[in-house]
């Protein structure tokens, strides 16, 4: 009875448990998920079933629910066949269904899914736009995605851009592209791709009409890009100046170590990333399968060109297990993997509010239309659900449609597939750039090894000289060959075409409206240009400059005139004339005043005869012959025996010694500078003084910034030397900065040229005729011309300012402009440290005074000789007659 009654109880708790708790303790409740697709992409069908077998398994994630892939494959484009087939899995009962993957198909499904209530997941690109009540789709809104192809081409500057496009849902994609044309885009070339896999009449087209644009978009399926890069290659439609970007999302699976991507510059985006933790698990699960099953498949075609580099063909085989391309899901695998995972998310939340889901059993056929009950409600709970699938965080809008989602900027470079950046419409700066410049550096200096760069150039001394032989030197080719040394990179050197530096014309055999080097770099005839080019903001328009190897500015090159000869008495040039005048004055004044002063007091007036106490006569020193020695000793800093004594005279002395001591001091640090320097002959002397006269031309190179920088001024000096050039017949422009050196040199005087600095330097280092007049004009730079958009520039730059810093520029000049064959003008000044030696023209007056002072003295003592010897003989005549007179008298006395 006992027994019994323990039974008992125990069979009352076992069914209450099951009664009450059946949603913790029953089995799992099988979920059917409705799958149509293509006969021709098993990828699908297989992500399909495989992730509804994942979701099974992981009953920590997922223990409510069983999904059961319920498959029907269905014609491409057979809409009829399509509706019925999803008829036939409403009639199962289904929660939900996914695909088809074709847009005419999928519009008719999403009808009947409409009219049911049945959820539909798209994971295709829906060009269309197509909505629906019960439509989800986890692909990223086409909208969205032409905003981010816009913002990489805005961020890149790409302004002359070729579109390679497969069919009209490409221009859905791209639209974002075509709204930057007028405001980014200049020039853009759209051609679409030819039906069948032969691509190479398309490229050689390319390369023969449109080979200077160097920017190049590709929208197409990935599974055709192997064939259309090797086509490319083929037709030279792939070097390193080439840029692509591609549309699709797949560019994760392409194989970057295959011979047809090498060296090839390749951008895209990717939503899928390959190293995330959930992917490993899935790919490790389909490699699997594919050994298991002995069965694989090729995504990239049938085509015999991808024989041995992607397994066999695909093919309609039932039941193939396809490999995946480069053992990566593609993008809308992935999705798929992330639809399902919705799916089980949205059931297993309606479980957790205690509503259990029960798909039901439809009739397309029935006359009354009833559609599965908890359909609304259970889509609504599909649009709430946010999580982080294979594809990046799921968040789904109101309209059903994935509008917020990351996107990776991937690029293909000779190593790997490498991150550069991220993309998401959340970002203020949409485009985020994670790769360092260290690293951009450094990958553009390893894209340049073992590259031959072309170089064009003008030849011009020092720059870059051909010589018969066939050898070339020069300043710019040593500073290529050290860049070369420094990147392991090979280049060539050749001429520019038309000998122009470069310049806009309206030329029409000019494509791009350049000439000269700038036009090589435009028509893509060159990587590279260099030379005597400067840096301007109109040829920086068209192209990409370097950082300045050499910082120059716009100077006038000018026979220097010839000097006058010294003058006889240049010693009196530190003074003016009138100075002189005023100075003489000044000197007979003082002594005039020093002898009136001295006369009137009586401290000057001294005892001739010391021993006498009180003579009867007292003597003045300072007589007017001594007033005048005094102050002409004075003037001339020398000494005197003469000295006032009285206070007076002291004052005046004392004044007249400053005064000296001021005059002397400036004429004296006057005199050097006039005996040294020579006068030059009557000529222009700065910019100043040429629209002055007629008698100097003046000019600069016909095509060149010289002349650009006039005509462009709105400086009124520089406008009026622009309309007096422009206005002159013939024309005083020259071909090159050789023929205008020499034109210098010819014309003696009469012509001027205007050049940078630089050559001014050079000409005059080898020329003592020549001479720069006045101060550069403007300040600007000498370049690398490169590409616009050029990968290499910054590599260039950083190397430049390298150089730059430990003064490897400055010795490179040195080398050309003073060690090959220039220091000939140093001067005499410079070679004796400073002095200059004078020479008797300069100093020959002083010795013409000191001659006429000379012969002053001698007849001044000839006249004192001869004024004295007369006086003795009338002091002796008087003596004689006194004596006469006496002895007369004292005989008339006796």
């Amino acid at each position: 009875m006992i027994l019994v009654n323990k039974f008992s109880i125990f069979l009352t708790i076992e069914l209450f448990i099951i009664t009450i708790l059946p949603s913790t303790y029953s089995l799992p409740q099988t979920i059917r998920i409705g799958g149509l697709f293509d006969i021709s992409d098993p990828y699908e069908e297989t992500a399909f079933k495989h992730s509804a077998e994942r979701i099974n398994v992981d009953r920590n994630a997922f223990p409510l629910y069983d999904l059961s892939a319920q498959l029907e494959k269905v014609q491409t484009g057979d809409s009829y066949n399509a509706s019925r087939k999803v008829c036939e899995l409403l009639s199962e009962g289904v929660a939900g269904v996914i695909g088809p993957q074709t847009p005419a198909t999928a519009s008719h499904v999403q009808s009947v899914c409409d009219v049911f209530n049945i959820p539909r997941i798209e994971t295709k690109w829906d060009f269309r736009l197509s909505k629906g009540e019960f439509l989800i789709n986890l692909y990223p809104h086409p909208e969205t995605l032409s905003t981010a192809y816009a913002d990489l081409i805005e961020a890149w500057g790409w302004s002359r851009v070729i579109i390679i496009y497969e069919n009209n849902e490409s221009f859905v994609r791209l639209q974002g592209i075509f709204e930057l044309t007028g405001t980014i885009i200049s020039d853009m070339v759209v051609k679409q791709l030819p039906e069948g896999d032969d691509f190479r009449p398309l490229m050689k087209d390319l390369r023969s009409n449109y080979g200077d644009i160097e920017q190049i978009i590709i929208d197409c399926q990935s599974s055709k890009l192997p064939k259309i890069f090797h086509d490319a290659k083929t037709e030279e439609m792939v070097t390193h100046d080439h840029k692509y970007f591609l549309t699709s999302l797949d560019i994760h699976i392409l194989d970057h170590e295959d011979e047809v991507f090498a060296n090839v510059n390749i951008t895209g985006f990717r939503l899928v990333d390959p190293s995330k933790p959930k992917m490993e698990p899935i790919v490790q699960s389909w490699k699997h399968r594919v050994t298991v099953t002995g069965r694989r498949g090729n995504y990239f075609g049938e085509d015999p060109f991808y024989s041995g580099r992607y397994g066999p063909n695909l093919g309609d085989s039932g039941g193939i297990i396809p490999a995946l391309p480069n053992n990566i899901l593609l993008t809308e695998m992935a999705i798929m993997y992330d639809a399902m995972e919705l799916f089980a998310l949205g059931l297993h939340h309606r479980s957790e509010i205690n509503q259990i889901i029960r798909p039901e059993s439809i009739n397309c056929d029935t006359g009354s239309i009833q559609g599965w009950s908890q359909g609304a409600y259970f889509m609504n709970i599909l649009k709430q659900i946010k999580f982080e699938g294979l594809t990046g965080d799921i968040n789904i809008d109101q309209d059903g449609q994935r509008r917020i989602f990351k996107l990776e900027v991937m690029e293909i470079t000779t190593r790997n597939l490498s991150k550069i950046g991220d993309w998401s419409p959340l970002n203020t700066q949409k485009l985020v750039w994670t790769r360092t410049q260290e690293e951009t550096l450094k990958l553009r200096a390893d894209d340049l090894h073992g590259m031959v760069l072309n170089i064009t150039t003008k030849p011009s001394e020092p720059y870059c000289t051909f010589h018969p032989d066939g050898t070339i030197d020069g300043y710019s080719v040593d500073l290529i060959d050290a860049l070369a040394q420094h990147f392991k990179f090979k280049y060539i050197f050749h001429k520019v075409g038309d000998g122009n530096m470069g310049a806009a014309t309206n030329d029409s055999t000019y494509k791009h409206g350049w000439n000269g080097l700038i036009g090589e770099i435009l028509d893509n005839k060159a990587h590279l240009a260099i030379g005597d080019m400067s840096i301007t903001s109109a040829r920086a328009g068209v192209i990409d400059f370097s950082f300045p190897f050499m910082n120059i500015g716009i100077s006038i090159l000018y026979k220097r005139p010839e000097k006058s000869p010294p003058k006889l008495f240049s010693f009196l040039e530190p003074f003016h004339f009138e100075v002189w005048i005023y100075m003489a004055t000044a000197y007979l004044g003082v002594s005039l005043i020093l002898f009136i002063i001295a006369r009137i007091t009586p401290f000057e007036w001294l005892n001739p005869h010391p021993c006498v106490e009180s003579p009867d006569e007292l003597e003045l020193t300072l007589h007017l012959t001594n007033s005048l020695w005094f102050t002409i000793g004075t003037l001339m800093q020398q000494g005197s025996d003469i000295a006032p004594k009285a206070g007076s005279t002291r004052m005046v002395a004392g004044i007249w010694w400053f005064f000296t001591l001021i005059l002397i001091s400036s004429y004296t640090a006057n005199l050097a500078a006039f005996l040294t320097s020579e006068g030059m002959v009557e000529g222009i002397k700065d910019i100043k003084d040429l629209p002055k006269q007629t008698k100097v031309k003046f000019g600069t190179l016909e095509s060149g910034s010289t002349r650009a920088f006039f005509k462009d001024s709105k400086f009124p000096l520089y406008q009026e030397i622009s309309k007096i050039m422009e206005a002159m017949t013939p024309l005083p422009h020259v071909k090159d900065t050789k023929d205008g050196v020499e034109k210098v040199k010819k014309e003696n005087g009469n012509y001027a040229f205007f050049m940078e600095s630089a050559g001014i330097e050079f000409a005059m280092e080898r020329d003592c005729s020549l001479v720069q007049l006045g101060v550069p004009l403007d300040s600007k730079g000498f370049g690398i011309g490169f590409r616009k958009g050029s990968k290499f520039r910054d590599a260039f730059n950083i190397k430049l300012l390298d150089m730059a810093q430990k003064g490897e520029l400055e010795k490179l000049k040195t080398k050309w402009w003073i060690t090959n064959g220039g220091g000939k003008c140093k001067t005499e000044a410079s070679a004796t440290g400073g002095a200059t030696a004078l020479t008797l023209g300069h100093v020959g007056g002083v010795f013409v005074v000191l001659l006429g002072g000379c012969t002053m003295a001698v007849v001044m003592v000839f006249c004192e000789f001869m004024w004295k010897a007369r006086k003795l003989a009338k002091d002796a005549e008087v003596r004689r007659r006194d004596l006469t007179n006496q002895q007369s008298t004292s005989v008339s006395n006796t």
